[in-house]
This record gives structure tokens, C-alpha cells and sequence, in this order.
């Protein structure tokens, strides 16, 4: 290593270098500056820095943790006082212990160092025997299960072992399996001492309490190569803890238990959760001195204060009561919670860990929460803060923990309460509906208006159940008519929607019971349902019940409520019952229908026999009398050999004859129509329209008649029947007007709610209208057979069909201007 050539050694024995450079200890020499002038080989070592990197540069600059320490306070002193210091020092960046000497030489200083660490570690384990004696030091190696290399003599009264039975040996063996994790494996991660303590089995197999304190030991290249540890029995110590710490838990149940008990006496009866809650907070207001307790309501995405008792400035008050966010105040709490441990949350540093309302609230120390939960959801939230402890102690928890779990307790009991309240109105109202059906089925055989029981099946629902409105349903065609509704549904828009007719299969609430011929229930009314979302906003819950008659879907029965409602058993029941009861009625309403079909018919068929009585003395005792008058003539024109008297007389009786099997054709045929079965079906009319018109004017001229037909409907009915009801209106039109210039026929068609109407009118002759109530009758004619051929048999045909299918038949005239027959069809 080179000297400065002004360096007095430069110029002194022969070859001061090499003695310098062959120093076995770390050596180098400084300046009045302080500035490197030389390093040796083994100072180049042990600071771990090159001679070319130092020459010329401040010691202090290159080294600047030394400065203020030991080593500048004697470097400065040597070099001022000009006299030889020598000093022992721990230098922590290299983690070594030091003795240095500092040679003066007039113009700057020389420095001797050596390694004494293993000394110094050698003199602390001296030490330490003789100011712990009795406890058991111990060296390991510095391996995973810490190898025992050396016990002291004390390692019998502690372990029970002798020193030669352990060494050898992983400490690891002999520590409680479950302690493990407590004491570290080989080298500690971080210098300096440890402590830890731990159970650790003896010879005799009992366990006992050790607390460690364990340092390395470095060799002299700065590497662990063992662990000194010195560890002493603290078993009394722990019993005396654990007694202590019982202790403490009695107490804190005993002020847990008396707080539960003080708060269960205020509550009393009380089933409102904010009363219930305003006794919660009060209760640890009372038990904590230094804090206050606030319970919150959850209202959507936020906590609101509801009650709040003890220390709390106005200022927190305002900032619950405004708000906060549940994101922000209960992060730490999951959507369900078992348990205390779960269901709470201890928060101990408030102020810096209970985030953005921690800073908001950070006058509290701790805080507490304890959610209230309903079928597993929060709906509540009870919280306590303590201003002066930063932590939560044991006794507090307990406090804490039993007010929130008799809050949770009292809720519970008074969600019961309301649910037994709840129940015991249902069984009324449904004692009540039951009596209100009772009744109702005693009118259903007195009463024959079906839409008037339709109406007081809905009131007895109606009285049941919140605001709402009842409806009963039938498709008519493509649309869905409502046949009654009790309740005003509360919009415009929704009334005019519904009194137009609402889609029949865009209808979900009502296609759906249709189809599937079950209950339909919407706690929750989806807007989208009905195709109706713009107007029924306000409609909260729907039921819709399909009315089944005779094994066929006939309506539906709706019931709309203008507030959500979890729909009972007891609903569900009454409605069911709503809807039996209606299909009874309409079943009735069906047989009376078909009683008085009956009855139209029995009635028809006794006027027929009237009719045909009359037909019989009067109609076909003409022909017969025609027959007999002029055999007479045939006999006396034989007797004279008049020919020509027996050829007309002959084409008398054949006329007779024939007129008198006319007769009795459409006697039979009229019979017929009474006793023919309904065969019903769709019946286009407009087509069957066309056909008999083809009919009637086969063998006359094409423009002879003017038709004017209008749309006709679809209709049900039996198509042999209906053609011959056309076939009759048709011909007689095409025959009354035939003695005009232009005949003109026209077939129109209409729709009332309730039927179809079709209209034949003609331009013809029309007639007396003074005879107008013997129009239907049979053999009725109101025209001589020699104004206009016919049996007088047509138009009773036509009556006696249209009743059959459950409709009327009417005419009008305007005498020598023309007549209008009419005839209605039910639409359903």
C-alpha cells in the first residue's frame, strides 16, 4: 500500500511499507485532515472497502456513523493532545466488538485495530452464569430444531435431565406440539435478543412454563455459528395469570349478566325495535362511563341514527342521524353472521382503523358493533364507543356483547308477538270470509244474476285483504273482457286499458292461470307482466285464480292490492275458496241456462203441436177437400163422358194431391229442426253467405238482383241449421222483391258486446204490419198463394233455429217499400 511521500515514514527505516502491510490486524493512517494516507491488506478486509477508493478521502466522509460516537471523540483527542489512546467499542454496522489504539505522529494519526468479539461474547456468557445461576443456559446450534450443544448445571432442577442426556438433541422435541409455532426455527431473522415463551415437557413427561431470552453468537467472520439462550421456570408466574384472567371473566359475565338483566327489565313488554333500541343504548350508557351508544335503521345504502344515550357531542348526532354509508361503517360485517364472535365486531384505535367515519368520529378511543339481524338480513345496527380507552377490555366486550344479544332476543320475541297478532287477525279474517261463503252458497240457489254473486264473492275477498281491487274475467275473442270488478283500480289510463279489453295472449297474469289451471301469486307485481308498465306503478301485489267450469277454463278471477304483500295461506285459501264458490255459481248459471233452453224448447215444441193441430184441421183439410169435391165432378163427368170435364177435373185433385204432400214435407222438416242435436262449431258466414246465394239464384239471370253484403262474422253454431236459416231469409227476399224493376238485397252484420247481428233486408213488397205477431207462426201467410207460392212454413223454421242456438229473431216493414229480417247469436 503506498505512503504519501511527505509521510514521515516514508523517509525512516528501510522499508516501513512492507512492516505496515504485514501488521496482522487492520491498520491505517490519517492526516491532520483526517484524510486516508495508507491502508493495510487486513484494513482493506475488514471495513470492505479498496485502498484506492479511500487514499485522499475524509475519514468522516467515507465513514460518517462514526461521527459522534467513541472512536471521534479519542481519534481527536489523540491528535490534539498528541498522546496514545486506546479504547474497547461495539461498531453495530459491522456488529462487531473493536479494540483500537490511535498513534500520533505529529502530522496526523495512525490506527490499530482487533477483532475482540469473541471475547467480549465469551465474557457476556460469564456473565450471565454468574447473574443467572439458576436458570437454565442453554447453546444451540443454529439448525431447524435448535440442537442442544452445551446446558448449564441447572438444567436437572429445571428439566429434570442430565446435560449429556440433551445434547445432541432438537429443542423442538421437547416443546408442546401446539407452542411450536411460538419459538423460532434456526437462525432468528432479526438481530439482537428474543423472547418467547412456551410449555416444554420434562423428564418426568409434566409440562411446564418457560420464558427464553436467546441471542447468536457470531464467529470472527461475522456468521452465526451458535445460539446462546437463557431460560427461566415461569409456571407460578402463568397459574397467577390464568388465575387472574379468570378472574376477570367472572366479573365480566357477572357485569355482562347484570347489564342483560337491567336491560330486560327496562324493555318490559315493548315490541317496536326503536323502542326496544332507545333501552339498548340507554343500558350502556349507563355501563360505560367514558362513551356513549347509538343504534342505527338501515334505509337503502345507509345507516340513520334511530337512538343514541350517553357522551356524545351534538355534533356526531347530526352526522348519525344525516347518515352514513353502509360500505363505510360496517365493511368488516359479512350479509349473515352466526354466533357473537361473528355477529360483532370489536374495532380497538378507532380514530386511525374505523376508516372514513373513524376520522369523522375520532373523539372515540374503540367502537363496537353489533348487527340486529331479521331472517338473516341487518336491519339494524347497535354501536358503543369509549372516548379515553383505545382498547376494549374483556369486561366491556361481555357488556357489549350481552345488550346486543338481548336486543337481538327482545326483537325476536317481538317479531313473534306481531306474528301471532298477525296470525290471529288472518284466522278472523278468515273465520269471517268463511262465514261471508257460507251465505253465499245458501243465496247460490236463490240467486240467478251471476254477475251480482260475482260482485259479493269479491266484497268477502276485498274485506280481507289491504287496499286493493277485485276483477273477474272471459276472453272474448282476442281480448280479455272484464264481466265484473269491485274497487276503483285508481288510474284513468289503467280503467280505459282494461274497459277496452286487454291482450289475450299478452295477458300474463291472466293466460298464465288460464293455461296452466293453477293460482297465479305476485308478492312483488313485475310492471312488465301485462304489458302495462306505464300505468300500473302503483299496483304492489296481484292473485289471479282460473275458473274451471264443467272441466273447461271459462274466466279468470284477479284480485290487484296497491301494496306489496307476501301472500298467506290463509290468503291463498280464501281466494281458492272465492273461486270454488264462483265456479258453482257459474255452473248453476250454466244448468238454469240450459233449463230454460229446455223450457224455450218445450214451449216451442207445444206451439209446433198448436201449429200442427191447426195445420192439420185447417191446411191439410183443404187439399183433401179439394180431392173429395171434385171426385164428385170426376164420377159425373165419367157417368156423361164429358172428357173434358174429367181432364180438368183430374188436374184439380193432382194439384191437390201435391200440394198436399208439400205440405207435409215441411211439416217434417219443421219437426226435424226440433229434434236435430246442436253440432256447434265456427261458422264463416260471410262464406256460407256466398253459397246459399249461388243457390237461390240458380235458373236466373246473372244481375237480376242487386246483392249488397257487407263483413260477417265468424260465428258458433251448427252449419246445417244456419244454412237453412239463410236459405229461408234469402228466398223470400229474392221473392217479395222479385215484382220489382231493380231488386236489391243486403246482408249486414254488427257486434254488440253480448252478440252478433245479422241483417237481411229487401226492397220488396213488405208487408202488413198489423199482422206482425203472426209472422213466425207456422202455416202463417200474410200474401194469397196467388200473390206469391210458399207454405207459410219458412219463417217459423227460421224462429224455431235462431232460439235454439240462444238467440232472437225480429222483422220490420215498411209496407210496399220492403222488410227487414233480423237474427242475433251469442258470441260466446
Amino acid at each position: 500500500m503506498p505512503l504519501m511521500p511527505d509521510h514521515p515514514l516514508a523517509s525512516s527505516a528501510p522499508d516501513p511499507r512492507r512492516l505496515l502491510a504485514s501488521l496482522p490486524d487492520p491498520f491505517f493512517t490519517l492526516d491532520d485532515q483526517w484524510r486516508f494516507t495508507f491502508i493495510n491488506a487486513q484494513a482493506e478486509a475488514f471495513v470492505g472497502r479498496n485502498a484506492s477508493e479511500l487514499l485522499h478521502v475524509s475519514f468522516w466522509t467515507a465513514f460518517p456513523a462514526t461521527l459522534g460516537t467513541k472512536f471521534e471523540l479519542e481519534t481527536r483527542r489523540a491528535l490534539t493532545e498528541q498522546r496514545l489512546t486506546e479504547y474497547e467499542e461495539y461498531y453495530p454496522p459491522l456488529q462487531r466488538w473493536v479494540e483500537v489504539r490511535v498513534f500520533p505522529d505529529g502530522v496526523g494519526v495512525g490506527v490499530l485495530y482487533r477483532d475482540i468479539t469473541r471475547r467480549k461474547q465469551e465474557e457476556a456468557q460469564a456473565t450471565l452464569l454468574a447473574r443467572h445461576a439458576s436458570d437454565l443456559i442453554s447453546v444451540h446450534l443454529p439448525d431447524a430444531g435448535l440442537t442442544y450443544r452445551s446446558l448449564s448445571p441447572s438444567v436437572e432442577t429445571v428439566l429434570g435431565y442430565r446435560a449429556e442426556e440433551l445434547i445432541g438433541r432438537s429443542a423442538h422435541e421437547l416443546i408442546h406440539p401446539d407452542d411450536l409455532g411460538t419459538v423460532p426455527e434456526g437462525v432468528p431473522h432479526q438481530a439482537g435478543a428474543r423472547r418467547h415463551t412456551y410449555r416444554i415437557r420434562r423428564r418426568d413427561g409434566t409440562y411446564i412454563w418457560l420464558e427464553t431470552t436467546s441471542n447468536e453468537l457470531r464467529n470472527a467472520d461475522g456468521e452465526v455459528g451458535e445460539i446462546l439462550a437463557i431460560s427461566r421456570d415461569v409456571s407460578a408466574r402463568r397459574q397467577a395469570d390464568d388465575l387472574r384472567l379468570q378472574n376477570e371473566e367472572l366479573q365480566a359475565e357477572t357485569d355482562a349478566l347484570a347489564a342483560f338483566a337491567l336491560f330486560t327489565r327496562q324493555v318490559g313488554n315493548q315490541s317496536d325495535l326503536t323502542s326496544l333500541a332507545q333501552q339498548a343504548v340507554e343500558t350502556l350508557a349507563q355501563t360505560y362511563s367514558d362513551g356513549s351508544a347509538v343504534y342505527y335503521d338501515r334505509e337503502g345504502d345507509l345507516w340513520r341514527a334511530a337512538a343514541w344515550a350517553g357522551d356524545i357531542t351534538p355534533e356526531t348526532v347530526a352526522l348519525a342521524r344525516a347518515g352514513f354509508e353502509v360500505q363505510a361503517l360496517t365493511p368488516q360485517l359479512g350479509e349473515t353472521g352466526e354466533g357473537d364472535t361473528q355477529a360483532a365486531q370489536f374495532v380497538d384505535g378507532w380514530a386511525q382503523a374505523g376508516g372514513v367515519v373513524g376520522e369523522q368520529t375520532a373523539d372515540y378511543g374503540a367502537a363496537a358493533l353489533y348487527p340486529v339481524r331479521r331472517g338473516g338480513e341487518a336491519v339494524g345496527l347497535l354501536t358503543a364507543g369509549l372516548k379515553t380507552a383505545q382498547q376494549w377490555s374483556l369486561r366491556n366486550r361481555a357488556v357489549f356483547l350481552a345488550v346486543g344479544n338481548g336486543l337481538t332476543l327482545a326483537e325476536e320475541r317481538a317479531r313473534l308477538t306481531r306474528q301471532l297478532l298477525t296470525q290471529r287477525s288472518e284466522l278472523q279474517a278468515r273465520k269471517d270470509a268463511l262465514e261471508g261463503f257460507a251465505e253465499l252458497a245458501r243465496d247460490l240457489a236463490f240467486e240467478t244474476d251471476v254477475v251480482a254473486l260475482v260482485r259479493r264473492a269479491q266484497d268477502i275477498v276485498l274485506s280481507m285483504l289491504p287496499s286493493g281491487v277485485a276483477f273477474y274475467y272471459e276472453p272474448d275473442g282476442d281480448v280479455w273482457r272484464v264481466r265484473a270488478q269491485t274497487g276503483s283500480v285508481q288510474s284513468e289510463a289503467l280503467q280505459n286499458a282494461i274497459d277496452a279489453g286487454l291482450p289475450f295472449e299478452a295477458t300474463g297474469n291472466l293466460i298464465q292461470p288460464w293455461r296452466t289451471g293453477e293460482p297465479y301469486f305476485q308478492d312483488a307485481y313485475a310492471p312488465d307482466t301485462d304489458r302495462l308498465a306505464d300505468r300500473v306503478g302503483h299496483i304492489g301485489s296481484t292473485a289471479t285464480l282460473p275458473i274451471v267450469v264443467n272441466g273447461r277454463p271459462r274466466g279468470v278471477l284477479a284480485v290487484a292490492l296497491f301494496g306489496s304483500r307476501q301472500w298467506s295461506d290463509t290468503d291463498r285459501i280464501v281466494l281458492g275458496t272465492a273461486a270454488q264458490h264462483l265456479t258453482l255459481a257459474l255452473e248453476r248459471a250454466q244448468v238454469a241456462g240450459a233449463l230454460q233452453e229446455q223450457r224455450q224448447q218445450l214451449e216451442a215444441a207445444n206451439e209446433g203441436l198448436e201449429s200442427f193441430s191447426y195445420s192439420v184441421s185447417h191446411d191439410l183439410r183443404a187439399p183433401v177437400r179439394h180431392i173429395q169435391g171434385f171426385l164428385g165432378i170426376v164420377r159425373r163427368a165419367l157417368a156423361s163422358g164429358d172428357s173434358v170435364k174429367l181432364a180438368s177435373a183430374l188436374d184439380v185433385i193432382d194439384q191437390a194431391s201435391g200440394r198436399m204432400n208439400l205440405l207435409i214435407d215441411q211439416l217434417l222438416k219443421f219437426a226435424q229442426v226440433s229434434r236435430h242435436d246442436l253440432a256447434r262449431q265456427e261458422v264463416d258466414l260471410t262464406a256460407l253467405v256466398r253459397e246459399v246465394r249461388l243457390e237461390v239464384m240458380a235458373g236466373r239471370e246473372d244481375g237480376a238482383v242487386t246483392w249488397l253484403v257487407g263483413p260477417l262474422p265468424v260465428v258458433m253454431g251448427d252449419p246445417t241449421l244456419l244454412r237453412q236459416v239463410l236459405t229461408n231469409l234469402l228466398q223470400n227476399a229474392v221473392k217479395y222483391s222479385g215484382t220489382r224493376d231493380r231488386p236489391e238485397i243486403r246482408v249486414q252484420a254488427h257486434t254488440t258486446p253480448q252478440a252478433h247481428v245479422i241483417v237481411v233486408a229487401d226492397n220488396g213488397v213488405g208487408y202488413d204490419p198489423q199482422y206482425q205477431d203472426r209472422l213466425f207462426g207456422v202455416f202463417q201467410r200474410l200474401h194469397s198463394e196467388r200473390e206469391f207460392e210458399g207454405t207459410g212454413i219458412g219463417l217459423g223454421t227460421v224462429r224455431r233455429i235462431i232460439q235454439r242456438h240462444g238467440g232472437e229473431v225480429w222483422a220490420s216493414t215498411v209496407q210496399d217499400q220492403g222488410a227487414t229480417f233480423s237474427f242475433s247469436l251469442p258470441r260466446s
